[in-house]
């Protein structure tokens, strides 16, 4: 779970699967745990990598709200936009967050 939350992304589906299972594991599932493993040494120099981009100027500071609706420990809804207003605060932008969020629910 480490690995995936932390440094690989590309094995959330996967762990996410398998994490169903913790408290009963068959064979299946230790054979692709296994393959997962296998797959995490082959791919261990695969990274995600920022350069210096010349010219990258923030003109805009609006702030970015995102949610997630959980089920079962599972998500079923989420969105991550960025505002339209430029929030004083931090609080205020949470604020906004919140509203958005309550609004999908309806």
């Amino acid at each position: 779970m480490y690995a995936q939350v932390c440094t690989r992304a590309d094995i959330a589906f996967v762990v996410e699967v398998l994490s169903r299972y913790l408290s009963d594991p068959g064979m299946q599932h230790w054979k692709t745990i296994k393959r997962v493993m296998r797959y995490l040494k082959r791919t261990k120099g695969y990274m995600v990598t920022y350069r210096k981009s010349e010219g990258l100027e923030i003109i805009v500071k609006c702030s970015t709200s995102g949610y997630i609706y959980m089920l079962a420990g599972g998500a079923i809804s989420w969105k991550f936009i960025k505002q339209t207003l430029i929030a004083p605060s931090t609080m205020a932008a949470e604020f906004v967050t919140c509203f958005k969020a309550s609004n999908h629910e309806i």
